[in-house]
Parts: structure tokens; C-alpha cells; sequence
């Protein structure tokens, strides 16, 4: 307390303290990863008062869900608050690629959505056959031609050019006919556009390339 002309004096030390739990904040925003993998940093979510101070609570249940997005947000989506109102998600992911945001609740207080982030392709990893071959006259092209795209592990198209696919018989009897090698092109798809057997019969097309795993 201070007056003109006169000496200040000081109070004794008062402490203000956090109000009652009102609501959630993310601390550690969910950040950009590729799909399959755990988004790192892990996520965090506190507890605070209506006016944004942490709150040290302890075992409040706090649950984290897709807000917005696409595919299923996987990992352990239920997390205990520690001692400091903190709760840690560690192993969050998605399997689908594109922009995402999370939410957070608890029961009684208020919930909260994070900031954006977006979740990309996942390396090379396996071949799909994206048109299936069909039933086609014996000598004659195969038609629909089959066409085989390079997928991540999770699922998701893999715009790779220049990887050579291979196809071959995998079961039935007869040899195949046609440009058997094909490159991909800039969307990571290869098209067999003259693939021919003689031979009557059931069959099965196998698809393999260098590193990836193959399909049938």
C-alpha cells in the first residue's frame, strides 16, 4: 500500500489457487505422422479451472475420439489424469490419411478440440490387385486388364512411378501370354493391357515386385 509522502508497506504473502475443475486444454497438440503410426509427441490433455489454471486433480477419466476426418482414431483412447491434472495418450494413431482433429471430455467438464493436423502415406509396402481380372475366352486378352496399385501397409495408395510389377500364373494350368513387367505410373497403379492364356480353366494372376509384399 503506498500514499504520496508516505513510506509503502507490503502485506504479508497471499497465495492464490486454482479454481474448481471447469474444463480441457491440450497441452501437447496431436502433431502431423503417417498413417499407421503413433503420433509423436504423444497427446496431452490437462484439467484447468474456468479461467485456464491447471488443476491438479488426480484420476479423472479423460476420453479422446475423432472430432473430424476420416477412418478410426486407434490406441488406448481412455487415459487417468496423474497428479498434476495431466493426462497422456501414447499411442494414438490413424490408418486413413488426410486432416484430422481430436476431442476430449470428461464427465462434468467442459471439452475441448485440437488444432488440425493431417495424417499422409505410409511408405511402399504391399501390392492390390485395383481391377481383378475377368472372365475372358481362351487366346483372347484378359479383360477387365488387371491393374495393380502399391499400397502402405495400412491400406492406402502409394504414388510411386517407375517400380516394375511382375505378373504370373498362380494357379491353374497354361502359360501367360503378353507384357507379363509393367512399370507404374505417377499414381503407383501398373495396367496389363495384353495379358493372354491358352488354356481353359480356373486361374489365379500373382502380382510381386522387388521389397513389397505380393497379391494374388
Amino acid at each position: 500500500a503506498g500514499s504520496t509522502g508516505l513510506a509503502s508497506t507490503p502485506s504479508n504473502t497471499i497465495t492464490v489457487v486454482a479454481g474448481p475443475a471447469s474444463r480441457l486444454n491440450f497441452v501437447q497438440q496431436p502433431t502431423n505422422t503417417t498413417a499407421g503410426s503413433v503420433i509423436s509427441p504423444a497427446v496431452t490433455v490437462q484439467v484447468q479451472d474456468a479461467l485456464g489454471n491447471n488443476v491438479s486433480v488426480a484420476g479423472d477419466t479423460i476420453i479422446i475420439a475423432k472430432a473430424a476426418g476420416t477412418g478410426n482414431l486407434s490406441g488406448a483412447l481412455s487415459q487417468l489424469t496423474n497428479a498434476n491434472g495431466l493426462a497422456t495418450f501414447t499411442n494414438l494413431g490413424f490408418d486413413t490419411i488426410g486432416s484430422k482433429t481430436l476431442r476430449a471430455s470428461s464427465t462434468g467438464l467442459t471439452p475441448t478440440t485440437s488444432n488440425s493436423f493431417t495424417i499422409t502415406v505410409g511408405a511402399a509396402a504391399k501390392l492390390v490387385f485395383a481391377t481383378e481380372p475377368g472372365t475372358t475366352v481362351a487366346g483372347a486378352n484378359i479383360s477387365p486388364n488387371p491393374v495393380v496399385q502399391i499400397q502402405d501397409a495400412s491400406g492406402n495408395n502409394v504414388s510411386v512411378s517407375g517400380r516394375p510389377i511382375l505378373i504370373s500364373v498362380a494357379s491353374g494350368t497354361g502359360p501367360l501370354h503378353g507384357s507379363s513387367s509393367k512399370n507404374t505410373n505417377a499414381g503407383g497403379q501398373a495396367t496389363f493391357n495384353n495379358l493372354s492364356i491358352d488354356s481353359s480353366g480356373a486361374k489365379t494372376l500373382l502380382a510381386t515386385s522387388t521389397g513389397l509384399t505380393s497379391a494374388t
